[in-house]
């Protein structure tokens, strides 16, 4: 169940086509070798790969192999880890390649809801002179989480820009 949940994740951040993302067993073009410089240390490698190869416009054939994953100590890592560095790690890379969408977008919805909620709370204080402190503390929290994922989401967005330019 697990390989399958992150070969659908690493299906949809880079190649359809894929059948399993966590083989392991890949030959590379002396192309991709030069082009694919990986930064992740964990299992997460493998879709880092997959995600670059896609990056740098690279294809991908799969050939068949046979890979039984129900033997006894199959990995060296506990699955719930080599599960969770996975989808961190792809989670990393989406968030650092398209931050203003990965950030930008949540910071957003939370400063929308964040104006709901002051604007419900000067309803009720408009109404009764009180304020009501569960509504104005959420209104204050999403204020807060909103911009802390905007601002986020900028810093991100001019650092990888600078970074990009300087290459």
């Amino acid at each position: 169940v697990g390989i399958k949940v992150i070969t659908e994740l690493a299906k949809a951040v880079s190649y359809e086509g894929i059948s399993d993302a966590q083989s392991g067993f890949r030959a590379y073009s002396r192309r991709a070798v030069r082009l694919i410089t990986p930064t992740e240390y964990g299992m997460g490698v493998s879709t880092e790969i997959l995600l670059k190869a896609r990056e740098n416009g690279l294809r991908i054939k799969e050939v068949p192999v046979e890979v039984d994953y129900r033997v006894r100590r199959s990995s060296t890592h506990n699955p719930l880890y080599h599960g969770l560095d996975v989808i961190l790690s792809t989670v990393k890379h989406m968030s650092i390649r398209h931050p203003l969408i990965f950030y930008g977008i949540p910071g957003v919805a939370a400063l929308l809801m964040a104006t709901f909620f002051w604007v419900w709370t000067f309803q009720i204080f408009a109404t009764t002179h009180q304020v009501v402190t569960n509504i104005a503390l959420v209104a204050i929290g999403a204020t807060l989480v909103g911009l802390i994922l905007l601002t986020t989401a900028v810093i991100l967005w001019v650092l990888i820009s600078v970074i990009r330019e300087a290459k």
